[in-house]
């Protein structure tokens, strides 16, 4: 049986959980996963210090003090790395620099709604399943004794 469907509506099920809504800088709680839109002066000085495409910012909060925030973002693909693993760093960025910050939330409903789509998913899978195999024992046993299919009434024939 092939996995990767099923893999696939894992991630999609979990992805559609979350939502990032807007926030300001002040009411982000620290440990917060957040995105957020830089000036361009800002972008373009943290590509060229990291040598990294920046089209957002994603990362977490660490610390916030005074006019300046501690983000840590991922810097390094898992593949790039001996033991598999993503490396992030930790970088500080002055509030002016920020244009909007959004954090990350669980979307309550999204995940009623993608609960009830995989627990109905999974109910037409299981009746599927039972309505193709219904001659099958469900279990052990030896099978079920064979009989000739009844095509219809037998009429007896009269005898000469």
């Amino acid at each position: 049986m092939d996995r990767h469907p099923a893999w696939c509506a894992v991630a999609l099920a979990l992805t559609a959980c979350y939502t990032y809504r807007p926030a300001t800088i002040d009411t982000l709680p620290l440990g917060a996963e957040i995105r957020g839109l830089l000036a361009t002066e800002a972008r373009l000085t943290l590509e060229d210090s990291l040598g990294l495409g920046l089209a957002d910012l994603r990362g977490t909060l660490v610390a916030r003090s005074g006019d300046s925030l501690l983000v840590s973002i991922r810097s390094v693909d898992a593949g790039s790395t001996r033991e598999g693993r993503p490396l992030y760093q930790r970088v500080a960025l002055a509030r002016r620099d920020v244009l909007r910050v959004d954090v990350k939330r669980l979307d309550r409903r999204r995940t009623f709604a993608v609960a009830a789509i995989v627990a109905g998913a999974a109910a037409v899978l299981l009746i599927r399943e039972f309505r193709s195999n219904p001659g099958e024992p469900p279990c052990c046993g030896p099978p079920p004794p064979e009989s000739p299919p009844a095509w219809g009434l037998r009429v007896p024939l009269p005898r000469d």
